[in-house]
């Protein structure tokens, strides 16, 4: 056990501080939608984007393995970012999911309208 002697607090440089608020203030955004919102709730979200750019689009397979979990696990992230979640409640409505026309068996994410308004958002207050 240390003693507060021991603990050598260094000062958190202006550049250190911003980047932290700002990235409380992007994990605060998402709260607005769901206050207790899981982290790979949260993450699934996000990954869509990183997947669109690497490739045309995101799956639930994909955000599976972005996540290191399983695919229900995914698909339930997933649901929770739609219109409707699992609950039969209202979700986020930031990502859409239909059947990819070519592979039936593997669902398309994509974001909605709101959902890039959300992402720029984020993107804005990191960029600060």
């Amino acid at each position: 056990m240390h003693s507060k002697e021991d603990v050598i607090k260094k000062p958190m440089s202006s550049e250190v501080k911003n980047n932290l608020l700002a990235f409380i203030e992007t994990v605060e955004q998402f709260r607005t939608l769901d206050p207790d919102m899981p982290t790979q709730t949260m993450l699934t979200f996000l990954y869509c984007k990183i997947l669109e750019e690497e490739q045309e689009f995101a799956t639930v397979r994909d955000i599976a393995t972005k996540l290191k979990t399983s695919s229900s696990s995914a698909s339930r992230n997933v649901v929770a970012h739609t219109q409707i979640n699992r609950q039969r409640k209202a979700g986020t409505g930031l990502l859409e999911a239909y059947e990819n026309p070519l592979k039936r068996n593997e669902k398309i994410i994509r974001y909605t309208k709101k959902g890039e308004m959300m992402f720029d958002s984020l993107m804005n207050r990191l960029s600060k």
